[in-house]
């Protein structure tokens, strides 16, 4: 009897220990990714786990589409979040995100966020930046922004561009509602092998705080990226409130 019962606690242990590790490991990650042949990078399928180890949601990347807007160049970047299909009888809902971005500097020059539930529209936000003059527009208000102020989609698009020396510190603006947000980096780097292969990581530890410094509203977030002719981001890792989500990439195209 006390074995059965051991067995009924040990094994669901190692199972999520396992399933964690999976998850959560670079080089598992890159190994898997390599026997996929992760060439293209058009699309980027993420597979999303809370805690680690519990299957939930899928967040789609489609590739930038260069466009016009108000007779100038920008690049539209578009993002999907829905729940896995074994799920959707369980939450039938998801949001897209949509980000405008000025096809010279990267900045940011509209978001939108729309998120439905149940076949209904129950948030619908857009918001627009004017960079040179450092303020944004949502609806009615109007808010001051700091020089170069990204949205969420923007941030993880320029950090895909970005030329990452071997060690260091960054931070980038946010702001997509009310105030001004820091995403606060330390960069370093890692060599592994993938597939016989040497290949390098950059590992961004960073920190999502309110530029006033209020410590109720901050979260942890570390990315791991594979270093080619971009930085692609193959592992993100959120914590915020006692709240843990790991978006590991899962397809490429």
């Amino acid at each position: 009897m006390a074995r059965k019962l051991l067995l009924v606690f040990v094994v669901p242990v190692i199972l999520i220990a396992a399933a964690i590790y999976l998850n959560t490991d670079p080089k598992s990650v890159a190994s898997r990714l390599a026997k996929t042949g992760f060439s293209r990078t058009d699309r980027l399928t993420y597979r999303m786990y809370l805690f680690g180890f519990i299957p939930a949601c899928e967040a789609i990347f489609d590739s930038p589409k260069e466009e016009a807007l108000n007779g100038k160049a920008v690049l539209h970047l578009n993002a999907t979040v829905r729940p896995l299909r074994s799920l959707s009888r369980l939450f039938n809902g998801y949001a897209i995100l949509d980000s405008y971005i000025d096809a010279e500097t990267g900045d940011p020059v509209i978001f939108r966020q729309k998120t439905v539930m149940q076949g209904k529209v129950v948030a619908d936000k857009e918001v627009r930046y004017d960079q040179k003059g450092n303020f944004m527009t949502k609806g009615d208000e109007k808010r001051q922004i700091l020089p170069h102020t990204q949205d969420p989609l923007s941030l993880v698009y320029n950090l895909r561009k970005m030329k990452f020396a071997e060690s260091g510190k960054f931070d980038m603006n946010i702001n997509t509602n009310q105030k001004n947000y820091i995403f606060e980096a330390t960069l370093t780097h890692k060599g592994i092998v993938i597939a016989k292969a040497p290949a390098r990581l950059a590992l961004i530890k960073s920190t999502i705080r309110r530029r006033d410094k209020n410590r109720y509203h901050r979260s942890q977030v570390d990315l791991v990226c594979l270093k080619d002719k971009e930085n692609l981001p193959i592992l993100i890792k959120v914590s915020a409130s006692g709240f843990y989500l790991v978006a590991k990439l899962v397809n490429t195209n």
